[in-house]
């Protein structure tokens, strides 16, 4: 039995992914939530599970590494958009109803509302939310659900860098990361909290390097003479 990837795969991509899920899962089911599964406080403890959350680092990192593809193919910053949104969106919409479903029909730390559809289904901050309709006390769906926020700040960075020049994108995003990280490390060395908070909300200060690192990856497998087939295989995953 052939185990050859699928065309239009790259199988080192899918297996990372692969890697990404199952650390995510069993940091969310044995170290975040161990309350809910039988026996989960006794596997809490082992490495995997115990940092698990760093899954969503790789996911952030193989995000970077073939967002570049999706940029090349784009003829404007409207068309990037909706390539992302018709990606992730008719996915999320699934799972945020059968997230609905399932944490409103079982005993659990938190129970969604209607309202926390508007956050989760537009992929923003529900602090947004809350703040443009007063006493709305909207949340995510499932917690899990941040890390698209995170994701469309990459985004919306990785587009106007991109459309500035596309043979500087790369040093630009190096050095807008790297003033980033710094500028929060700095202010939160001060003791200027509030200040790093915004720069992490505004920037997704903390997560900018895997998303840099991911664009490294890429970077190194253009330079290593990646052939015009294997781009055209890459493409699929964007």
């Amino acid at each position: 039995m052939s185990t050859a990837a699928a065309p239009g795969r790259l199988a080192y991509l899918d297996g990372l992914r692969g890697v990404a899920i199952g650390l995510v899962l069993g940091f969310h089911y044995f170290t975040c939530f161990q309350a809910l599964v039988p026996w989960g406080g006794v596997w809490a403890g082992l490495a995997p599970f115990r940092w698990g959350h760093h899954g969503v680092d790789l996911f952030f990192a193989i995000s970077g590494c073939v967002i570049c593809l999706t940029l090349a193919r784009c003829r404007h910053v409207g068309e990037f958009a909706w390539r992302r949104w018709a990606r992730l969106w008719p996915t999320l919409l699934l799972c945020s109803g059968l997230s609905f479903a399932v944490l409103r029909s079982v005993p659990g730390p938190w129970v969604p509302r209607a309202v926390d559809f508007l956050p989760s289904l537009t992929m923003t901050d529900p602090m947004v939310w809350n703040r443009w309709v007063p006493g709305l006390q909207s949340g995510w769906i499932d917690v899990a659900y941040w890390s698209l926020f995170a994701e469309w700040r990459f985004y919306a960075i990785a587009a106007l860098l991109w459309w500035a020049g596309p043979a500087a994108f790369h040093r630009r995003f190096a050095l807008l990361s790297g003033v980033a990280v710094t500028g929060l490390i700095a202010l939160s060395a001060a003791g200027a909290l509030r200040q790093a908070e915004w720069l992490q909300w505004a920037l997704a200060a903390r997560h900018l390097p895997w998303f840099l690192a991911g664009l490294a990856a890429e970077r190194q497998l253009a330079g290593a003479g990646r052939s015009a087939a294997t781009l055209e295989i890459g493409r699929a995953h964007v």
